[in-house]
């Protein structure tokens, strides 16, 4: 309702608001001179001037001040630039952990890992390594095995066995352990011809060690694989493998049983054997040793130095004789189970020259581990990056219409940063992944300006 208010002065103004009259001790106006008067709606006018001025220079001091330089436009731009230059510089490597848990310690020892790599793999990333220790490393598709050639302690080994499926690394300089000529497989210290039958004749340090062999069932296949640690010979049922590195041989016949027989020839001048339960002199006619056996290790000497070889199989059913003196000794022998796992080992000493070595292929033992994926940034990847140039990068990470600087790992792209210029700067550690996998940290630095 209208309340009519009385004023000192006899002037009267109308409020809506309470229901009976109310006194202002002070007068809602203030006394005028005769002859001057103020209207309500001049005071209502000033009122809004002066709230348009205050609300003009609140917006006009918000619109001229800085921006900050994590503004939201800014900041987006700079989390999408990030994970765009990731995925540019990032590489991913597969990982294979192996165990090998090995009786024995050896300072070279060539592991073969039944471990197929995939076929979309590229062969310049194939590596190994034991710790922080690069290994030699091969692959060969025609069994699936991976060949590492290293050394063992006694108990457990941990290896890692890497590789990427596509990549512009450069593959790792590795000597050729062992090379061949026909079908003569030569190492540093002993020389192998492999004919239909399997192995025709070894030489170790210039001493002829075997005259011939005969392996039955193998099948008629005679296809080679040729590699920088090992050379294989595929028959039909078996594979024979030269090692470089060490003086092995490695015999797998397949389909084989009691009936299978595997003869070798060594040449006459062996003069004794040592098996695990007996030593016996052989240099005379007839039969010396008839019975089951690991390992056999035949030597003789000349000019001081003792010269041996030595056979390992499981349970080897082994006889060893001579048709006369002077003759080659025969030595025939079959194992149990219908995969014959065999390995000659040619060295100069006796049988603890090769203990090691023997002990690891009767009793050792292999682990494989699930594939892992590692990814981080890598330095080649980064190297292309380098040759992109700044406007093709700036296209690649969106930045064509803002200003940006990069540095990682001693590369640096875009712009110098400016100065008297808002500036979003974003620093975070990144793995930095070498070849086999493992990765140290470098600082990303990311600075963007509009």
């Amino acid at each position: 309702m209208l309340v009519k208010i009385y004023k000192p002065d006899g002037l009267r103004a109308y409020f809506i608001g309470t229901d009976r009259p109310y006194t202002y001790a002070i007068p809602v106006f203030s006394n005028k001179r005769k002859g001057a008067s103020v209207g309500i709606d001049f005071a209502i006018g000033m009122s809004i001037f002066i709230l348009m001025v205050a609300v003009g220079l609140y917006y006009a001091s918000v619109i001229t001040a800085p921006s900050t330089p994590f503004a939201e436009q800014v900041r987006d731009t700079s989390s999408a630039t990030t994970t765009s230059f990731q995925r540019l510089a990032s590489w991913t490597v597969n990982i294979v952990p192996v165990t090998v848990s090995a009786p024995a310690a050896s300072s070279t020892y060539p592991i073969e890992i039944p471990y197929t790599v995939p076929p979309e793999y590229n062969p310049a990333t194939l590596a190994a390594r034991k710790g922080q220790t690069s290994q030699q490393i091969q692959f060969d598709r025609a069994d699936n095995t991976t060949t590492i050639l290293t050394s063992l302690e006694e108990g457990e080994n941990h290896f890692e066995i890497s590789y990427a499926t596509s990549s512009d690394l450069d593959p790792l300089p590795e000597p050729d352990r062992i090379n061949r000529s026909g079908s003569t497989l030569e190492t540093t210290d002993w020389t192998a011809d492999l004919d239909t039958d399997g192995i025709d004749d070894l030489t170790y340090d210039g001493e002829t060690y075997l005259t011939d062999s005969t392996l039955t069932g193998i099948g008629t296949g005679q296809d080679w694989t040729n590699g920088t640690i090992r050379y294989t010979r595929h028959y039909e049922n078996a594979t024979v493998r030269g090692f470089g590195g060490t003086g092995q041989i490695r015999i797998t016949q397949d389909n084989a049983d009691d009936s299978t027989v595997s003869y070798f020839d060594l040449d006459a001048a062996f003069s004794s054997l040592e098996t695990e339960d007996s030593t016996t002199d052989v240099t005379g006619p007839g039969t010396h040793y008839s019975g089951t056996t690991d390992y056999a290790t035949f030597t003789y000497d000349s000019g001081g130095t003792t010269y041996g070889l030595t056979l390992v199989g499981t349970e080897m059913d082994l006889t060893v004789g001579r048709q006369s003196a002077g003759s080659d000794l025969e030595t025939n022998l079959t194992t149990p189970g219908q995969q014959r796992s065999l390995m000659l080992l040619a060295h100069t000493g006796d049988s603890s020259a090769t203990s090691a070595q023997r002990d690891i292929f009767l009793d050792g033992s292999q682990t494989i581990g699930l594939v892992q994926h590692r990814r981080g940034i890598a330095e080649h990847e980064l190297e292309t990056l380098d040759d992109m140039g700044t406007d093709t990068l700036a296209t690649e990470l969106g930045l064509t219409e803002m200003g940006f600087n990069i540095t990682v790992d001693g590369y640096g792209f875009g712009d110098p940063i400016p100065s008297g210029q808002d500036v979003a700067a974003l620093e975070y550690p990144l793995p930095n992944l070498q070849r086999w996998g493992n990765s140290t940290r470098v600082t990303f630095n990311l600075a963007v300006w509009l």
